[in-house]
């Protein structure tokens, strides 16, 4: 055994006994428990590394050698790969040459991470005790970082790229703190071990997958065989590299499967929060329809209102009532005419004055025509102006101006357009005479500003076009086709009041969206003696048959039956008059065979108010036209109209 030569007097003074036979290794042991380290600043970082390594470390001695001379040779790279090695650990390297270079790589060759040599023979690398090729497109995506304790087991480890936190710039912001721990702990073993641990969001950086899968290159890890680390998680064996590998073999099965069970796990959340946006969908789909259909109705309803006032023949009032008597007046039409008078001869057209001014057509009082000794006042001019409820002065008024014209007797030709030459001078001659009467206050209440006007002609030509109708169907319609067509002016009327009472019924009840369709979708009736019931007496016993619309869906048949019934019922509740005002209603019946409704299907209809099998019988073309609607609105309405009806 080989004994230390030492002064007993030195080993002394510093509490240690000895004598001559004590061995270097219990000299060694006693020295160190008197020697006090120099301990080196602690962080929070450190204090974590150093409790876990020394639960790793306890019960196993550490045995490290330590090569005197680096065994990377640093000759072989180039000055610009020197100078980057050593401005990694912080060395200002200006002004030094590449023998100086060298040199202090040597000298730090513990704080540096060399690069893959740039000529690096298959010699060279099956010199390697430990050695691994791992192709980087089988390598998961994450960033493999050594301990700062690391260079303490192992000589040296060498990576085929430079840091990747010096590649990304990661040292330009604040690390932050990790949420896994980088030492390994007595927890991972067995399968646990081959786990390899979370990354977490911290730590995770675009660029590193980028890097990984852009470096095509083999990448080879050099580990000393002469390194044995102690304990069980910290073993880095040949058995633990092998371990090692195969686990980093399997890790793109185990990221494919890890994807597809969180796939599976994310899929009842996105198939949930698919259902709700389709129905968010629906219900907005819904909402907007309703809207459309109530911006259609109020739109229908304002338009029908404005062209009824606009376009209408207008009707009652004291300036048409004015208007119907001056033209009577004129014609010389007695109560009990109901033919109208023959248009006037070829000799009576040669008389009158076609280039006279209207304006200038001024009725002189003093120079008013004296009564004739006619037999009747109210007719004094043989076939000029007359009638039982005008005056002598109005009469008077009227001929002096007709006499002045050339008129003798007013007879327009009803046969031709009123805006013909002929008949045109004759109905501006009439409206002139007609003026000059207001002027004289023979027809009261009536206005002549620049508005009403305007108004007095409207009048004026409704009654004409009105006359005209009469005359034609006087000449040239037989009898069987003036009961035909009084009889479709009752259909008519009765169509329409039903449609009025329909829609009453329908906003009372809240079920406006067929407001939309009353109109166009509302069949027309008939009566089973409908020429015959101007002979008859009491025309409100005549039941109507209903006429069936082929067209329309059994389901709005049915739904408009159940409307009748509840409006029937609405009718019944009210309390009954001794007298009922008015004429009565006629009873539409339905029949299996009623006859075929003059109805045609409107376009713009939804689709659940059309038949399907009639809307197979039609063309392609026919379909696009009428522009069917996809939205349905019948849905609810007959269940809630059944529940009224109940």
């Amino acid at each position: 055994m080989e004994h230390l030569e030492l002064d007993n007097d030195d080993v002394e003074e510093h509490g240690v006994s000895v004598n001559i036979n004590t061995s270097r290794e219990r000299l060694l042991k006693l020295l160190s428990k008197k020697v006090k380290k120099r301990r080196t600043r602690s962080t929070s970082k450190n204090l974590h590394q150093q409790s876990e390594m020394q639960n790793d470390c306890d019960d196993t001695s550490l045995v490290v050698h330590k090569d005197k001379e680096p065994s990377t040779n640093f000759s072989v790279y180039k000055d610009s790969e020197l100078v980057s090695m050593l401005r990694t650990v912080g060395l200002d390297t200006r002004g030094f040459s590449r023998e100086v270079l060298i040199q202090n790589c040597k000298s730090y060759h513990e704080l540096i991470i060399p690069p893959s040599p740039p000529d690096l023979d298959d010699d060279q690398a099956m010199s390697c005790p430990i050695s691994s090729v791992i192709d980087s497109t089988i390598l998961p995506a994450f960033t493999f970082e050594v301990p700062m304790y690391s260079n303490r087991f192992a000589d040296q480890t060498s990576s085929t790229s430079n840091l990747p936190s010096l590649e990304h710039g990661r040292f330009s912001y604040p690390r932050p703190r990790p949420t896994t721990n980088l030492v390994p702990s007595k927890k991972n073993k067995g399968k646990a071990k081959e786990k390899s641990p979370p990354v977490s969001e911290s730590e995770y950086q675009p660029s590193d997958t980028e890097t990984i899968e852009t470096n095509k290159g083999p990448q080879r890890i050099y580990m000393d065989s002469g390194v044995k680390v102690g304990g069980e998680g910290g073993r880095a064996s040949g058995s633990a590299m092998k371990g090692t590998e195969q686990s980093c073999s399997q890790d793109p099965n185990k990221e494919a499967k890890n994807c597809n069970a969180e796939d599976q796990n994310s899929r009842p959340l996105e198939d949930k929060d698919r259902k709700l946006l389709h129905e968010l969908k629906q219900q907005v789909d819904s909402l907007t329809h309703e809207v459309v259909t109530l911006n259609q109705i109020i739109k229908q309803h304002l338009n029908n209102k404005l062209e009824g006032d606009s376009k209408k023949k207008t009707k009652g009032g004291r300036t048409s009532a004015h208007i119907r008597f001056h033209i009577d007046t004129l014609l010389g039409r007695r109560s009990n005419d109901e033919v109208l008078p023959a248009p006037a001869s070829a000799t009576d057209k040669e008389k009158w004055g076609y280039d006279i001014d209207m304006d200038k057509l001024v009725y002189d009082p003093n120079a008013l025509p004296l009564a004739t000794d006619s037999a009747d006042p109210c007719f004094p001019y043989e076939d000029g102006p007359g009638h039982e409820d005008s005056s002598p002065q109005q009469l008077a008024i009227m001929w002096q101006l007709m006499t002045m014209a050339g008129v003798s007797s007013f007879r327009p030709d009803f046969s031709l357009s009123a805006t013909s030459c002929e008949n045109k001078w004759l109905w501006d001659l009439a409206l002139k005479i007609f003026v000059v009467l207001v002027e004289c206050g023979e027809y009261q209440g009536v206005s002549l500003d620049a508005e009403n006007q305007q108004f007095i002609k409207k009048c004026l030509n409704t009654h004409v076009q009105s006359l005209a109708k009469t005359y034609r169907q006087q000449v040239s319609w037989s009898p069987e086709r003036k009961q035909l067509a009084a009889a479709e002016i009752r259909r008519g009327s009765r169509m329409r009041h039903l449609v009025e009472r329909r829609s009453k019924f329908l906003l009372k009840e809240e079920i406006w969206p067929l407001l939309a369709i009353v109109k166009q979708t509302t069949s027309d009736d008939e009566t089973d003696v409908e020429a015959a019931a101007e002979n008859i007496s009491n025309r409100n016993g005549l039941p109507c048959r209903v006429r069936k619309v082929l067209w329309r869906s059994s389901l709005l048949s049915d739904i408009w039956e159940l409307v009748d019934k509840c409006i029937e019922k609405i009718d019944k509740s009210k309390p009954g008059q001794s007298s009922p005002r008015g004429r009565q209603r006629r009873p539409r019946t339905r029949i299996n065979n009623g006859p075929r409704s003059r109805v045609e299907a409107a376009s713009g209809l939804p689709n659940d108010c059309l038949d399907r099998s009639w809307l197979e019988n039609l063309s392609p073309a026919t379909k696009a036209g009428l522009e069917i609607s996809t939205k349905p609105i019948l849905a609810g309405l007959k269940e809630r109209l059944q529940n009224l009806e109940a």
